[in-house]
């Protein structure tokens, strides 16, 4: 096992990998309502939109922090 604080970040990026399997089911229920015979259903498109968008927050938050505190130990 690695130092304390490289663990750490490879728990951080698990988390990371597992939030874009999440983005990817996210993106599958969006066309599934897209796709429904009888009209998507807005409050579920509301909802899937408004999660997929924080998790990209997250994300994108998470790498950003990652690649700097990479960088300070080059």
């Amino acid at each position: 096992m690695g130092p304390p604080n490289q663990t750490t970040s490879l728990q951080r990026l698990h988390h990371v990998e597992k939030r874009i399997v999440r983005l990817l089911e996210l993106a599958g229920s969006v066309m599934d309502e897209l796709a429904n015979s009888t009209g998507p259903r807005t409050e579920a498109l509301t909802a899937h939109c408004r999660e997929f968008m924080l998790a990209i927050k997250e994300i994108q938050t998470t790498l950003r922090e990652e690649i700097k505190s990479a960088c300070c130990l080059i």
